[in-house]
């Protein structure tokens, strides 16, 4: 579980940093008119999306966690889908060297799990209309 959380939060992090720098063209909600570009980052967005975005979320992570099943007897993070290496194969890694990558994806995924819960904290601190990459605390 771990390393899934730590998975999720390595996304989340990029996702919540690249938000401040990148939109998607287009809109979001068509039927009411809702443009990507309007859309707030952050914790504020939460609000801004409609009931039926809200559902295709849910239901998207709920097929995830259909399909993404920890093998059995398998080591954790296991979940059949192999691992794109350096060397562009899938299920390359072998020994020490998996061993090593492994152990370096649950190191980084804790320190995402810490870098997400600073981010959302600094959201909710930080004076309204400023960016996230604002040092004030400097």
């Amino acid at each position: 579980v771990e390393l899934k959380h730590g998975r999720i939060a390595m996304a989340a992090v990029v996702g919540y940093i690249v938000q401040e720098f990148v939109r998607w063209p287009g809109y979001i909600a068509p039927g009411i008119g809702l443009k990507f570009a309007d859309v707030p980052n952050g914790v504020a967005a939460f609000q801004s999306i409609p009931f039926l975005g809200w559902v295709q979320i849910i239901a998207f992570i709920g097929w995830l966690e259909t399909i993404l099943k920890q093998e059995e007897g398998a080591e954790p993070g296991t979940f059949g889908t192999g691992y794109f290496t350096e060397y562009g194969r899938v299920g390359a890694l072998e020994g020490d060297k998996k061993a090593e990558k492994l152990t370096k994806e649950l190191q980084n995924g804790r320190l995402a799990m810490l870098a997400i819960m600073e981010l959302l904290t600094h959201d909710f601190a930080k004076p309204a209309g400023e960016s996230v990459l604002t040092l004030h605390h400097f």
